[in-house]
């Protein structure tokens, strides 16, 4: 049904201020600017709402997954992110990299960004955009040989098997990596604690591995009341929306209505819609739904392709 992870929405509460931090303190790019003029966006609850941002991705080529970078203007941002790595939502982004941590460091706090943990373990550099999203880097010198490269976004859940079975049974993810810690480690991977164990589940599209979610389930920290609540609203400041793109959203919607409940998925509110994000992207069908812990998930339709081109080549060249 996917054919591949489209993209993951960050809302921020300074548009201009997170466009130049993320091309400062990670891989990625600005490649084209949204402008969603005030719409119904029936899918997140929004009768009229209004929003600027911007899409970026890691210049790998092809079709990347991208980044979309939202300040709502109407309903106005709302919230702050989770205060610990271990919150059921989006928790973070990866980058992976051959650049020594030390080095990373440097860099970050050269800048002025904040490191989520006094120490450093294992080369896992993990620290806050302007707003408080957690982000981290990674060794992987044999992906990174060319360039840094976005590696993963990180749902945290409640129950990895039975959001294994939706992502793999009903959405047809590929899970093709599990990993276990075996014991509480010291860990730098966020804001809360710097000693974890967790179990996580690796997706991605079938045939497209650069991007990945990293989906796991926290052991220690053991998760409380308090953090086992995902964001409510849609204009939430955080990691709010993870995006995948299909070849037939009509068919997709016809086919999950079918689906029996699993936890809080797949809860559908409306048939897919238009959204209209601006002269730059143009229109998009997105059908809004939620993983069984209740993320907030997006359907996108494929863009048709495009009228073949044709290139004549003689003696000289190029006709």
């Amino acid at each position: 049904m996917v054919t591949k992870v489209s993209h993951v929405v960050i809302n921020v509460s300074d548009l201009e201020k997170s466009r130049e931090f993320y091309e400062w303190a990670t891989p990625l790019r600005v490649t084209q600017k949204i402008a969603a003029p005030l719409q119904r966006f029936a899918g997140l609850g929004i009768d009229e709402g209004e929003f600027e941002g911007y899409v970026l991705d890691d210049g790998t080529g092809g079709v990347p997954t991208t980044l979309h970078l939202i300040e709502w203007k109407t309903p106005t941002p709302v919230g702050k992110p989770y205060e610990v790595f271990w919150n059921v939502g989006y928790a973070k982004l990866g980058f992976a990299t051959s650049m020594p941590w030390e080095e990373r460091v440097a860099q970050l706090e050269k800048g002025g960004a904040k490191l989520t943990n006094d120490t450093v373990y294992r080369g896992y550099v993990s620290y806050y955009d302007p707003d408080g999203v957690t982000l981290s880097y990674f060794q992987d010198t044999y992906s990174t040989r060319r360039h840094d490269l976005w590696f993963h976004a990180n749902p945290v859940v409640t129950d990895r098997e039975r959001t294994t079975r939706f992502w793999e049974e009903v959405i047809g993810l590929d899970h093709y990596r599990d990993v276990f810690a075996t014991e509480v480690l010291p860990v730098s991977q966020g804001p809360g604690a710097d000693e974890a164990q967790w179990s996580s589940h690796v997706f991605a599209g079938r045939g497209e591995r650069r991007f990945n979610i990293d989906m796991t389930q926290p052991v220690f920290p053991e998760p409380s009341p308090e953090t086992r609540t995902p964001y409510a609203e849609p204009n939430h400041v955080g990691i709010v929306r993870l995006g995948l793109e299909v070849e037939d959203i009509d068919l997709a919607y016809e086919l999950l209505q079918r689906v029996d409940p699993i936890g809080r998925a797949p809860g559908i509110v409306c048939p897919p819609e238009t959204w209209d994000l601006g002269p730059e992207v143009g229109t998009r069908r997105v059908l809004s739904f939620f993983d069984p812990d209740g993320l907030q998930v997006e359907l996108v339709e494929k863009l048709p392709r495009a009228e073949s081109s044709y290139f004549k080549f003689g003696a000289d060249g190029l006709q």
